[in-house]
Parts: C-alpha cells; structure tokens; sequence
C-alpha cells in the first residue's frame, strides 16, 4: 500500500480521473427477468459478498456515457446481460449495496450512475 501511495504521489498524472462525482450514486436492480425494476441508492461496494464494505468512488477515469451532467458507469464485468450476465457477475464482479434500515442490502445493478462534472 505504502508504494501505490508513493508512486501516485511521485507521478500525479496516474492518479489523475477524467469524471469528478458530485452528487449520490444510483442503481437499477432489475432482477433477474429485467422486466421489473426498481432505483436504490448505492452507498457501498465490495469485492467479495458480504466482505469488507468500501465508499463509491469519487474520481472515474472513464464513464460508459455522458449525458446532462450525469454519468453512467457499467457496475459489472461480463458483457452478458441477463441470467447468464448476472451468473458471471455473481462469480467475477464486484457487489453493490444500498443501506436501509440500519443495514447493508446486496443489490444486483447493471449500471452505475450519478451527477458528474469532467475535471
């Protein structure tokens, strides 16, 4: 960890991000037919279900699109959508949470996004 640090700050134009979040980070979890779905609130991501919970980050190199001031992001790894794309997920990608009354809930989203400004 020390080393990342020293070389983000030996060579800022590593660390730089082209997208500054400015506002909260949302997410559609459409289950798993996609016919219904429904917007909570993303406020942690974590690399394994139910491990060590992280803060969304604030500073994105690259977004999905652009549009009005809102940036989307791709919350998964697999280009697969549906089942078959959640199954990848499920195995290689990272987890969303929303927090609800008083506890962290998993939310399968397929797309990640909220208000931006480009630095």
């Amino acid at each position: 960890m020390k080393k990342l640090l020293l070389i983000l700050f030996l060579f800022p134009a590593l660390a730089s991000a082209d997208y500054l979040r400015t506002g909260p980070a949302y997410g559609e979890d459409c289950g798993y037919t996609g016919m219904i779905c429904k917007t909570f609130k993303i406020e942690a991501i974590s690399e394994k279900k139910d491990s060590n919970l992280f803060t969304i980050a604030t500073t994105f190199k690259k977004v999905k699109r652009r549009s009005g001031g809102t940036c989307y992001v791709k919350a998964g790894n697999s280009a697969e959508s549906g089942f078959f794309g959640k199954l990848v997920d499920g195995v290689f990608g990272n987890y969303y949470y929303s927090y609800e009354n008083g506890k962290y809930i998993h939310r399968d989203i397929e797309l990640l996004y909220f208000k931006c400004r480009k630095k």
